[in-house]
């Protein structure tokens, strides 16, 4: 099911952390504090404002709670069928090198706080002229914190574009520092390629 959010428009042209606004001469940006209540609101209780806001610890958003402030109230988003991320990666993800390629394609495998998938998206073949599947994985850019910062929470560098989730990955999530009300927010993401 399609997860409801509060997108910011804004065109990538590939997945692969890359930022808009410049550099962040503090250092990471660890989200932290925000609008948001302490607790996760009920569905349809009262709220003011736009805002989105995430509670949970899982590292993929669509298997947190996401309350989002629209018209004024609190909409629920439900939390994704494959939940909660497995602690262990499955056995195809033992062959893991980034940047190489593979046969499993769709396989998502996590290496810390980085997530990782075998995606097409590589060079065209020479005899079938196709393109190949590889390990494409995302390091957050520098200014951005290591760990994915969650819907909602504050952050200081005024539209710095983090992404945590190769394009083509079911749960992959690029985040902005919105400008007016410092929080990060869930933005669209716009990949060449992916699946």
């Amino acid at each position: 099911m399609v997860r409801q959010l509060l997108f910011v428009s804004l065109a990538l042209a590939a997945c692969g952390g890359q930022t808009q606004g410049g550099s962040d001469a503090g250092g990471p940006d660890s989200g932290s504090g925000g609008p948001c209540p302490s607790t996760a609101p009920a569905d349809g209780d009262d709220c003011q404002g736009n805002v989105q806001c995430e509670y949970g610890d899982d590292p993929r958003w669509v298997c947190n709670t996401v309350a989002t402030c629209k018209q004024g109230f609190w909409s629920i988003d439900p939390v994704a069928n494959d939940c909660p991320t497995p602690t262990t990666n499955p056995p195809a993800c033992a062959q893991l090198q980034p940047n190489t390629t593979c046969s499993n394609t769709g396989t998502t495998c996590r290496e810390g706080d980085v997530f990782c998938a075998c995606i097409y998206g590589g060079e065209p073949l020479l005899d079938a002229g196709g393109p190949i599947a590889t390990y494409t994985c995302v390091q957050p850019i520098p200014g951005c914190p290591s760990s994915r910062p969650k819907l909602g929470t504050t952050c200081t560098q005024a539209n710095l574009t983090c992404s945590y989730a190769p394009c083509g990955t079911p749960s992959g999530l690029d985040v902005q520092c919105e400008s007016s009300s410092h929080t990060w927010v869930g933005i669209q993401e716009f990949c060449a390629g992916a699946n």
